[in-house]
């Protein structure tokens, strides 16, 4: 996949809208940190970019992955699912 900006503006704009954190990641996850840990260790989602404090996600891998969980929890934890 290749990406091109125009301008400062439309990088800045792209990232805002398309890098997510460990927070919001794990939000759209419904997961605990522990679990998105497990989950890069497995190799089901890979960080952009690891800080000392933070790692960041593409949101698009962040919600393939949420597809995923949602379609595992509703086969193995029926109860659990909205």
């Amino acid at each position: 996949m290749s990406y091109h900006f125009a301008s400062k503006k439309e990088l800045e704009d792209f990232i805002k809208s398309e890098v997510l954190g460990v927070a919001e990641t794990m939000e759209i996850l419904g997961v605990t940190y522990q679990r998105l840990s497990k989950l890069m260790e497995s190799g089901r989602i890979t960080p952009i970019k690891i800080f000392q404090k933070d790692k960041l996600f593409f949101r698009t891998d962040v919600e393939s992955l949420s597809k995923e969980l949602k379609e595992l929890r509703k086969k193995y934890r029926p109860y659990d699912v909205e």
